[in-house]
Order: C-alpha cells, then structure tokens, then sequence
C-alpha cells in the first residue's frame, strides 16, 4: 500500500499500490474520531479510526465526511450507531431480519391448496393414532368436494369473513346438512390454526357460530319459493350471462331434481323420445326417473344438438362437471336483490329451485304418492310437508266440508234439545 494522507478533518485515505479506479490508482478511505464511554462511573476518552470502503466501492471525499457526521450525531445522541463496526453489526441484523421476513412472506403467500399437503402430512405426523384413517379420509373429502373448489385458489393470509361467506353460501346452495356445514367449517378452521401456529396468519380462526356454521333453534329448513317473475328474470338474466349456467339452472327449476342429481346427469340417462330423465344412486340410493316437460325436452334437443353426446350434460363455462351450485346464479340473485331484508332460512339459494317446484307441484293437486316418487324422497312425510303448504287448497277443502253440512237433507238434533 502507498502511503496515507489526511484530506480532511477525521478523513484519511491511502492508495492501492497496482490496482486502478479511474485513470488514478484506487483510493480508501479511513475516518478518525473520538469516542467517550462511561466506564465504572468514570467517563473514559478514546481515539478511534475504521476503515471505510475504497473508491472503487463508491466511496468518496464527500459521503466519508457525511458518515463520519452521523456517527458522531448517533455517539452525541446516543441514537442509532456511534462506530462502523456498529453499524456493520446493526446492518448484518437487519439484512438477516430482512431475509426471515422475506421467507417468512414468501411461505404466506401460499394458496389453501398449496399448503393443505402441508398441513395434512404435519398433522398425520402430530395426531398419529389419535385419529382414525376415516377420519383423515372424511377431511380429505370434504377439501377436494368444497374447500379447494371454492378457496383453493385463495392465499391463506387473505381468508376472510368474505371468503367464510361464500363457502357457507355454496353449501347451503347445494342444500347441504348443517352437520356437513359444521364439518367443514371444522376442517378449514384446523387448517388456519395450524397456519396460525407457524406464523403464517395473522389472526386465529373465527369460531363456527361466527360464519354460520351452526344450526340454530328451527333446524335448517328452507322456506324461499320463488315466484313465476323471479324465476323468469333470474333465467333471463344467465341466458345472457352465462349460458352454462343458465342450462342447469332451468332443468332444476322445471324437474325439482337436487343440485347433486342435475350435475351427475349423463346424456346416456336422458331418453329425449320418451321425454325421461333417470337420476342414478340418489340421495336415498336408488335410481328413480321422472318424466320431462316438453318445453324442457325441446331445450335438451337443442343443447344435444351443440355436439356433446356423451359424458355430463351440464358443463360450466369452462367445459367442466359441476361440483357445486353455478356462483352465476348467486349473482344474479344478488344483483337482483331479491334476498334483501330476508332472515337466513328465506334467503332465495339454488335449493330455492327444489323448494319452489315441490311446492307447485303440491299446489297442482299431485298426489302424494306422485308428489314424493317425482322429488325422489324416501318418506312420505316431507311430501306433506310441501302439500301442507297449500292453504288455499286447504280453504276449498274446508269449504266444501262446511257447505256440505250447511244444507243437509233433514235437521238433526246434535245435541239432544
């Protein structure tokens, strides 16, 4: 190294004996200042001098003085680093910090079904023999059925009441039992505690009764049905919206069928010159067929006529099967507002559809024995149900009764007077 020089006060540098930076050799830069400290009591003064860094490096004349002026600001006001080797300690800590925040940022912006092999393996591996493998097999059903289609795609950082909401919304949609609800919301609340255990949340989970996840006094019967207007309107709206949509939408308004029946329709189970349609492995496990409207079967030609012969009738508008009720028909609903001011049971939902075909069905005078073979329930008794609904027909009834009795063909004492 050539000799040093001071160039200015507290400011030294020396020159690099081969090595260049310009048309001039390469230059560090060293400062000097002195440092007290309070030792025992005693305040004990000490001539200090560190190295900078060179020219090539970026240093200067100019930015050696303004550091030498804050090192000496931070030891008069004991704010923030009073020598380099300080500072370079301060600036190790922060660049490490920096670094576990950046992963620990990076391992937050996972999806819910990046991170759910994650927490199934960790939690096989914490749980052990504590839980049964259909347990496990339960959860991992209810994820890839309704957690990964509808929040899959969600970073787990971001879910929210909002995204609680919809999830919630799809399963009543889907006229799920609030026993399924509550599983579900049981899984998806284990999976952000396990988020929320390793930091990669922020917030625990909300409790169940707090995204209506819980059955309250009344059980969870549905009470909406929808007038002949809405319908048409909700129709009209995804014929133009959303075609796909609109397709599954008017053969469960027209049939009455379940959402799950609809979606697992294959072309092979529609006999369009018979105008029939069969349901397989139904709720109550057996097939059942019911017969088509002409307006229905009119519609199925058409849409057979696009191509598809085989495999689902119904696709979403990403030519894929149904695995929940068509998010399109909960907007337009919205957008409609027709479930404003309503109370949670007379909100209009997909399994409104159902709802409002039994009910006209009862209203049309069908049997019960029709009413519960054509709605494919195993009991009779929920077919009373829709036929107790009537109250006009029940009026006619009771009127008829009364009339009856009103003119009788001779008096008789009833009471014996």
């Amino acid at each position: 190294m050539a000799g040093s020089k001071t160039v200015a006060r507290g400011i030294r540098t020396r020159e690099h004996e081969t090595r260049k930076h310009g048309v001039g050799p390469d230059r560090q830069y060293f400062i000097r200042y002195r440092i007290v400290k309070v030792v025992d009591g005693e305040k004990k003064s000490s001539q200090k001098e560190e190295p900078l860094g060179w020219a090539s490096e970026g240093w200067n004349l100019e930015r050696a003085i303004a550091e030498r002026a804050k090192l000496k600001d931070g030891h008069r006001d004991g704010q923030g680093p009073d020598t380099m080797g300080e500072k370079r300690t301060q600036a190790a800590k922060a660049k490490v910090e920096a670094e576990r925040q950046q992963q620990l940022e990076a391992e937050r912006n996972v999806t819910l079904a990046d991170y759910w092999p994650v927490y199934l393996t960790s939690s096989k591996l914490i749980k052990g023999d504590k839980k049964k493998d259909k347990s496990w097999a339960n959860d991992e059903s209810i994820y890839a059925n309704w957690l990964q289609p509808v929040l899959g795609g969600v970073l787990i950082k971001d879910i929210d009441v909002d995204h609680w909401d919809r999830l919630m919304g799809v399963m009543v949609d889907a006229n799920l039992s609030g026993r399924t609800r509550q599983y579900a919301a049981l899984v998806l609340r284990q999976v952000l505690a396990f988020a929320y255990s390793r930091k990669l949340v922020s917030t625990p989970p909300p409790a169940a009764r707090d995204v209506g996840a819980t059955i309250g006094r009344g059980g969870n019967r549905r009470t909406r049905t929808l007038s002949t207007a809405e319908l048409q309107e909700i129709l009209s709206i995804l014929a133009e919206r959303d075609p796909a949509a609109h397709a599954i939408t008017l053969f469960c308004a027209m049939t009455g069928c379940r959402f799950g029946e609809a979606a697992g329709l294959e072309w092979r189970d529609l006999d369009l010159a018979v105008g029939e349609a069969t349901f397989r492995a139904t709720k109550n496990g057996k097939d059942r067929a019911i017969p088509l409207p002409p307006p229905l079967i009119a519609f199925l030609i058409d849409l057979r006529g696009q191509g598809r012969l085989t495999g689902p009738v119904f696709l979403n508008s990403a030519e894929k099967a149904y695995t929940q009720p068509p998010q399109p028909f909960r907007d337009v609903v919205e957008a409609l507002g027709l479930n404003i001011g309503r109370g949670k049971r007379d909100r209009a939902v997909f399994h409104s559809l159902r709802h409002s075909a039994a009910t006209r069905l009862a209203k049309a005078g069908t049997s019960l024995p029709d009413l519960q073979a054509l709605c494919g329930w195993s009991s009779p008794v929920m077919a009373l149900r829709y036929a107790h609904d009537d109250d006009k027909t029940k009026r006619k009834a009771m009127d008829a009764l009364g009339n009856e009795l009103a003119t009788p063909s001779r008096v008789v004492d009833l009471f014996g007077k």
